[in-house]
C-alpha cells in the first residue's frame, strides 16, 4: 500500500486542532483546574503554534508554484532563475570543475588505460579477414569516386605553391641550396641510397599498378584542361609509363654510382 504523505498531513493537521479544541472545552467546563488538563493543553497548543508556523513557512516559500494568489508568489517559484544559477555555479566549482575532472583522470591513469583498450579492439578487428576485406573494398570506393578530384586537388595546392615560390626567386635559391646539400649529404652513404631504392622499388612494383589506371585518367584529365605545368606533367606521365625493367636499370645505376 503506497503511502499517502499528503493525507497522513492532514490528518495530522485535523486531528492536532481537534485535540486542543477538545482539551480547552474540558478545561473550560470543569470546575476546578486540572493540572494535567493544564499541562496537556499548553503542549497541544504549542504544537499548534509551532507546526502552523512551519507550515506557513514552508508555503510561503513554495506555494504557489505558478502564477500568483492575491498578488503573492513564493520566494523560490519568484527566485528560481537565480536559485538554477547558483546551483549550477556551486555544482561547477565544487563537485565537477575541470581541475577536479583532470585530477580524476590522471590519478586513475584513465587515458593511457583507454588508449591500451581501443588499440587492443582495433588489433583484434584487424585480426579478422572480413574486417581488412571490408575496409580494403571501402578504400578502393573511395578511391574511385574520389580520386581523381583529390588529385586535382593536389596537383592545384602544388600549382599554387610553386606560383607563390616563383615570385620570390632568393626563397627559391634559399631553399633550393639547403635542400641539395641535405640530400648530397644523404646520398653520400651507400646504405641510405639501398634503403630509397628499395623504397621505391616497393612503390612502382606494388602499389602504382594497382592505381595505373586511376593515376593517368585523373592526370590526363588534368593535363588536358591545364596547361600551367604541361611540359613537367607529360614528363611526369611518360615517367609513370616507363616500362618496369628500364626503372628497375636506372634505379640499380642510382646506387652503384658513387
Amino acid at each position: 500500500m503506497k503511502l499517502d504523505v499528503n493525507e497522513l498531513d492532514r490528518r495530522f493537521r485535523l486531528g492536532l486542532v481537534g485535540a486542543t479544541v477538545l482539551c480547552g472545552l474540558v478545561r473550560f467546563v470543569l470546575d476546578e483546574e486540572n493540572v494535567w488538563v493544564h499541562a496537556l493543553f499548553i503542549v497541544l497548543m504549542a504544537g499548534n503554534v509551532g507546526y502552523f508556523t512551519n507550515f506557513l513557512a514552508i508555503k510561503m516559500l513554495f506555494q504557489p508554484k505558478q502564477g500568483r494568489v492575491l498578488g503573492w508568489s513564493g520566494l523560490v517559484p519568484r527566485n528560481k532563475p537565480e536559485i538554477a544559477r547558483s546551483l549550477a555555479e556551486s555544482v561547477q566549482t565544487q563537485l565537477l570543475s575541470p581541475d577536479i575532472i583532470l585530477a580524476y583522470i590522471h590519478e586513475q591513469n584513465l587515458i593511457d588505460r583507454a588508449t591500451e583498450r581501443f588499440g587492443a579492439w582495433v588489433d583484434e578487428l584487424l585480426d579478422e579477414q572480413a574486417v581488412r576485406s571490408q575496409i580494403t573494398t571501402r578504400l578502393v570506393h573511395w578511391l574511385r569516386a574520389h580520386g581523381d578530384e583529390w588529385l586535382k586537388l593536389g596537383f592545384d595546392q602544388a600549382e599554387g605553391l610553386l606560383r607563390e615560390l616563383a615570385a620570390d626567386p632568393e626563397r627559391v635559391q634559399e631553399i633550393w641550396r639547403s635542400t641539395r646539400e641535405r640530400l648530397a649529404e644523404f646520398l653520400r652513404e651507400r646504405e641510405n641510397r639501398e634503403q630509397l631504392v628499395a623504397g621505391i622499388r616497393t612503390v612502382l612494383e606494388q602499389q602504382i599498378p594497382r592505381l595505373a589506371s586511376l593515376i593517368d585518367d585523373a592526370m590526363e584529365a588534368y593535363l588536358r584542361d591545364r596547361d600551367a605545368v604541361g611540359v613537367v606533367g607529360m614528363g611526369l606521365k611518360r615517367f609513370l609509363s616507363v616500362d618496369r625493367d628500364a626503372i628497375r636499370g636506372a634505379l640499380e645505376r642510382f646506387v652503384q654510382d658513387p
